[in-house]
């Protein structure tokens, strides 16, 4: 009986040994991911972008266009478009949160609906009420000059310097713990 209990012991530290020794390869997995991402220059295809505004006049781009920072939310064809569009006025508390913090940043909200549901899409758009112009990707020219934006949903929302270069990933409107590691972001650069 002592050799069972013994044996099924065993196991489960070699069970657990295994188990750790997968975090610690997936954590460095991670690590290695982001070192590349925030490596990659960002292209912006703006002349391929067609602009949308709001009906309304309000305007949530910074009033300095030099900005050295540019917030990019991307959505593609695999997301539901209108759903996501929805989702924008979530947004409303972080852009204000960014303009309370002083840090100048424009936010770009690209999406690359289904071939053939382009004009429905803005029919939703024009008719939402929304105070943010977006951006349509088409002809998916975005995802294509940046093709890391495939490798994983997280690396759609992200935070550009004045190189084009990523200094923040993550979507703050998702959860709590995201949006306070954003909020610590813009601390930051205000130290700067």
């Amino acid at each position: 009986m002592h050799s069972k209990v013994a044996f099924i012991g065993i196991i489960m530290c070699i069970m657990l040994a295994l188990i750790h020794m997968i975090s610690i390869l997936q954590q460095r997995k991670i690590e290695e991911e982001y070192k590349f991402i925030k490596s990659v220059k960002v292209t912006i295809p703006m002349e391929k972008l067609t602009s949308l505004t709001p009906k309304r006049n309000i305007q949530y781009d910074s009033e300095n266009k030099n900005n050295n920072y540019k917030f990019i939310i991307y959505h593609d064809s695999l997301q539901c478009s209108s759903c996501e569009l929805k989702r924008l006025t979530i947004w409303n508390s972080i852009i204000s949160k960014t303009k309370a913090s002083g840090v100048g940043m424009d936010y770009y909200f690209i999406f690359s609906p289904l071939n053939g549901g382009e004009e429905k899409f803005k029919s939703n758009y024009l008719d939402s009420r929304l105070l943010y112009p977006i951006y349509i990707d088409s002809e998916g020219k975005f995802s294509q000059d940046n093709p890391f934006i495939h490798q994983s949903r997280k690396y759609r929302c992200f935070v550009l310097n004045e190189d084009n270069r990523i200094v923040f990933i993550g979507d703050p409107t998702k959860n709590l713990d995201i949006e306070n590691l954003y909020i610590e972001f813009l601390e930051k650069l205000k130290l700067q």
